[in-house]
């Protein structure tokens, strides 16, 4: 009876752990592509495509275009899939769901919209800023005789 009890537990505390990481995983779903993550991957598909079309030109087009066909179709469950555990061990779902409801609001669809833009800046900001303290290392090291 004993054995029975623990089996049905089990199982229960095993369902019940499926059930939440595949509500998490909804979540997940929902919080990639709110902040235009899934876009982002997406976007890359053919990048990552374009090296090997160069090295195999006599490959024709149409193979590329089932490829990338092939490999859009999937981001979404891939992306959600590779993220999910990732984003738990730091995240409740509670939490992750906060997020998402940010990412849902004015506010964050904004947010969403421009941080291509802003990364884009952001990373020729640094660059400079880079480039600058670059320069004042060699001048300082031509003051010191180095």
């Amino acid at each position: 009876m004993k054995t029975i009890l623990f089996a049905v537990f089990a199982f229960i505390s095993v369902t019940a752990m499926a059930q939440s990481g595949d509500s998490y995983s909804q979540v997940m779903r929902k919080y990639l592509i709110a902040t235009n993550t899934l876009k982002s991957m997406q976007a890359m598909v053919p990048q990552i495509l374009k090296p090997f079309q160069e090295q195999s030109p006599n490959v024709p087009k149409e193979f590329w275009d089932s490829v990338n066909e092939e490999m859009l179709k999937d981001v979404v469950n891939q992306m959600t899939e590779m993220l999910t555990p990732i984003y738990q061990k730091y995240l409740t779902q509670k939490e992750l769901e906060d997020v998402l409801a940010f990412y849902e609001s004015p506010a964050g669809k904004k947010i969403s919209d421009v941080t291509p833009n802003i990364t884009e800046e952001a990373m020729l900001a640094g660059r400079n800023w880079g480039a600058s303290i670059a320069s004042k290392i060699q001048a300082k090291m031509k003051e010191k005789g180095y």
